[in-house]
């Protein structure tokens, strides 16, 4: 993966937040400081303020997802591999489904690492 680098003023943000260091992946770095799990009401409350489309918001898998997770706690690692491991998964989803899971309790960190990919 290319790794994209980050405005000057977002790598201070985060170094002064104690969460990157100069050799490592932020995003992968804000996933691994993230909860390792939450509440299934986490995820809904998050798609239905969203004001995305289920289609949109859990990448075409809505059904699966719900089927396998609604009700339940889900782990962060089960997130990424739910993604990660759908015949369609390529190239930067990886990243992109780390960033959606730090969306659900740190927005204004996903936005910033959003803009990265």
């Amino acid at each position: 993966m290319k790794k994209q680098i980050l405005s000057e003023e977002f790598k201070r943000m985060q170094k002064l937040a104690g969460i990157l260091n100069e050799n490592e992946d932020p995003i992968e770095t804000a996933f691994n400081a993230s909860p390792k799990s939450l509440p299934w009401n986490t995820i809904e409350q998050a798609y239905e303020e969203s004001g995305l489309s289920g289609e949109e918001f859990f990448a075409g898998h809505e059904d699966e997802f719900r089927e396998k997770f609604e009700g339940k706690n889900v782990t962060r690692d089960e997130y990424f591999d739910f993604f990660m491991n759908q015949p369609d998964a390529m190239g930067q989803d990886d990243w992109y489904a780390m960033v959606n899971w730090i969306s659900f309790t740190n927005p204004e960190l996903a936005d910033e690492l959003y803009s990265t990919i």
